[in-house]
């Protein structure tokens, strides 16, 4: 359902939800991707992309992790500023 709608018609914690999802779906392909041509070559120059695959896949991963912490920062951030926007 939300492929369907306009990037401006979601609130930002989907359209952010949807970054972090895309990363991880990119790192999972990336993982397999990897493992499938470890597993059925034996040619160096495809090893070589198997691992750089797979190297691939840890940086995916870390960048969804420092995003993640990130949005949750900006959050905390936000709901701080409303507290004190109540309370003045």
């Amino acid at each position: 359902m939300l492929a369907f709608l306009h990037a401006r018609e979601l609130t930002p914690r989907v359209r952010n939800a949807l970054e972090v999802r895309y990363l991880l779906l990119s790192a999972a392909a990336c993982t397999v991707g990897g493992i499938v041509l470890a597993l059925a070559t034996t040619y160096e120059l495809l090893d070589a992309l198997a691992i750089t695959l797979g190297g691939s896949a840890f940086v995916l991963l870390v960048c969804a992790a420092f995003l993640a912490v990130g949005q949750s920062e900006d959050r905390a951030r936000a709901a701080e500023a409303a507290e004190r926007e109540r309370q003045s």
